[in-house]
């Protein structure tokens, strides 16, 4: 599993409302990885950055607690016709 894909299933597991800080994503991420994988931080951050950089994250507060919340493409979709 990528990065990216880990803080998406991550964001969407903990289910709160208000977004994830980035400590609790990476928490459940690390929980996640296999025993046989070390966990790279530089990576981790970078998939944050790209993440918010592509627009499949926003930041909602920028603050020490990296607030992350994941925008579907298809709810975007869906809330801009309406």
């Amino acid at each position: 599993m990528s990065y990216k894909a880990g803080i998406i299933q991550a964001i969407t597991e903990l289910k709160d409302r208000t977004g994830s800080s980035m400590i609790s994503i990476k928490k459940f991420m690390q929980d996640k990885l296999p025993k046989d994988k070390t966990w790279q931080n530089a990576t981790f951050l970078q998939a944050l950055k790209a993440g918010v950089a592509s627009g499949d994250l926003v930041q909602v507060k920028v603050s020490d607690p990296f607030i992350l919340v994941f925008i579907r493409s298809n709810r975007t979709a869906a809330s801009s016709t309406c």
